[in-house]
C-alpha cells in the first residue's frame, strides 16, 4: 500500500502550498495547488541507446532529444495542462563525443520550441551507457487538472486519432534489419517519423480541461489496451469498446500484411502514439456533439458499471482487448 500523499505548507508570507495529486493516484503527474493556479509535474525516462528504433538505424542523437522531450510534453498535455518548461538529464560514457551530446540538446530544444516551451535546466554527466531522462512542468486553472480518475458509468470514451503506428513501426524495422520483405519509401518514412517527430497534443489538452464535460484523460503512452485500462482501474468502471468504431491507421494495415502481426494487436498494443484518451460526461454532451467539439477525435465506446474492459462486436460477441500492454521493462 502507498501511504497518503496529504502534504502542505506556507510560505513565511503566508501563501500556501498544497499537493493535490501525488504517487498514490498513479496518475500521468503530480498536481500543487498554488496561489491562482495549479501545478502540474510529471518524468519520463528515455533509454537512449536502448532504443531498438535507434538500433536499427532509424533514429539520430538529435531525434532521440527530441523524443524525450515530446514524452515529457505529453504526460502534463494528457493533464490539460500549458508547458511551461523542460528539465533534461543527459548521462553518457567517457567516450560519447561533444557533437553527439550537443545533436542530442539540439533535438531536446527543438521539441520543446515546437511546443511552446523551453529546456529550463537539468543535469549532465558520466555513465556506463547513454540515459536521457525529463521532467516537464505545466500549470492550469486551479481545480482544472485532468485525471484518469473521474469518469462514470455512461461517459463516452474517445481517442484522438489513430494509433498502433509507432509499434507498427517497431516491429517493422526489426524485420527489415533481419532482412524482412519492405514497403515503399514513403512508407518507411512515415513509420520512421512516428519516432524521429512525435506529437504531443498540448493544445487538444488544453480544449478538453477548458470544456468543462471531459471526465478523465491519459495519453497512450503505455498503449492503447494499457490506457483504457488504466483509466478503468482509476475510475473504477468497465468499458465497452465497440469495434467497428476503432480508427485504424492504413500505415498498420500495411505493416501487418508483411510483418504477420494482427491489425489489432498493433492497434491496442504497448505502442507510444501518445494520442490522447478521454472520457466525455454523457449527461452533459452527446457523442455527436462531443466529435464536433473536439474534431478529429473518435468515440470508442461507453464507460460501463460492470468491471471488464471488453472488445465488443458488431455480432454482439465481446473479448478482452487484443495486444500486449507495455509493461515498462
Amino acid at each position: 500500500m502507498l501511504r497518503s500523499d496529504a502534504w502542505s505548507a506556507t510560505l513565511p508570507g503566508g501563501a500556501s502550498i498544497s499537493l493535490v495529486t501525488g504517487v498514490s493516484a498513479r496518475d500521468d503527474c503530480a498536481v500543487y495547488s498554488l496561489p491562482g493556479m495549479d501545478l502540474v509535474v510529471g518524468t519520463d525516462f528515455v533509454r537512449g541507446v536502448g532504443f531498438s528504433m535507434y538500433e536499427n538505424g532509424q533514429m539520430s542523437y538529435r531525434d532521440l532529444g527530441y523524443y524525450l522531450v515530446v514524452a515529457n510534453i505529453s504526460d502534463v498535455a494528457a493533464m490539460g495542462s500549458l508547458p511551461t518548461g523542460v528539465l533534461v538529464v543527459i548521462r553518457y560514457p567517457q567516450d560519447f563525443a561533444n557533437t553527439a551530446f550537443e545533436e542530442v540538446m539540439r533535438g531536446a530544444d527543438d521539441a520543446a520550441r515546437h511546443h511552446g516551451t523551453r529546456i529550463v535546466g537539468g543535469d549532465t554527466g558520466t555513465a556506463d551507457d547513454l540515459y536521457l531522462s525529463g521532467t516537464a512542468m505545466g500549470v492550469s486553472e486551479p481545480g482544472t487538472a485532468l485525471l484518469r480518475s473521474g469518469a462514470r458509468p455512461g461517459d463516452h470514451l474517445f481517442i484522438s486519432g489513430d494509433t498502433g503506428i509507432a509499434e507498427a513501426a517497431r516491429q517493422y524495422f526489426k524485420q527489415v534489419a533481419a532482412g524482412g520483405a519492405r514497403l515503399v519509401d514513403d512508407v518507411e518514412q512515415a513509420l520512421g517519423e512516428s519516432w524521429r517527430r512525435p506529437r504531443a497534443e498540448v493544445e487538444l489538452g488544453l480544449a478538453l480541461a477548458r470544456s468543462g464535460v471531459v471526465t478523465s484523460c491519459q495519453d497512450t503512452s503505455d498503449g492503447l489496451k494499457a490506457t483504457i485500462e488504466q483509466i478503468a482501474e482509476a475510475s473504477a468502471v468497465g468499458f465497452d469498446v465497440e469495434a467497428d468504431n476503432v480508427p485504424v491507421s492504413p500505415l498498420v494495415e500495411q505493416v501487418s500484411a508483411v510483418t504477420g502481426r494482427t491489425v489489432e494487436d498493433l492497434t491496442f498494443g504497448g505502442s507510444v502514439d501518445f494520442r490522447l484518451v478521454f472520457t466525455v460526461d454523457g449527461g452533459a454532451m452527446t457523442a455527436p456533439d462531443a466529435e464536433e467539439r473536439f474534431p478529429g477525435a473518435t468515440r470508442l465506446g461507453t464507460a460501463a458499471d460492470h468491471d471488464a474492459v471488453r472488445l465488443v462486436r458488431s455480432d454482439g460477441s465481446a473479448s478482452p482487448l487484443p495486444g500486449r500492454p507495455w509493461r515498462h521493462s
